[in-house]
């Protein structure tokens, strides 16, 4: 079962980055994110979840486990930077 999963997985990965990928420039060029640069906007885990299609606690885990896009931590908050996240979700070559 799990490795019908990953096949999917595999499969969609490049439609789901694609589609990710378009709606940050949409939201970017549009101004929704209220921003001059993107690449340098901070962005709370929050804001930084709703941009990856992901819960909060998905990306404190991802922290946890040493995973995902890079992140800063200031006192107790933690941020990410829009180039960091587009970085993330930039496809990989195998």
């Amino acid at each position: 079962m799990s490795q019908i999963y990953s096949q999917i997985c595999e499969q969609i990965k490049p439609q789901i980055i694609s589609e990710l990928r378009d709606e940050i420039n949409a939201l970017t060029h549009s101004n929704k994110l209220n921003v001059a640069k993107p690449e340098k906007k901070r962005l709370d885990t929050k804001q930084a979840a709703k941009i990856l299609g992901r819960e909060p606690q998905t990306l404190a885990k991802w922290r946890s486990n040493g995973i995902g896009p890079e992140h800063h931590t200031i006192g107790r908050n933690v941020y990410y930077y829009m180039e960091d996240l587009l970085a993330y979700i930039k496809p990989r070559k195998p």
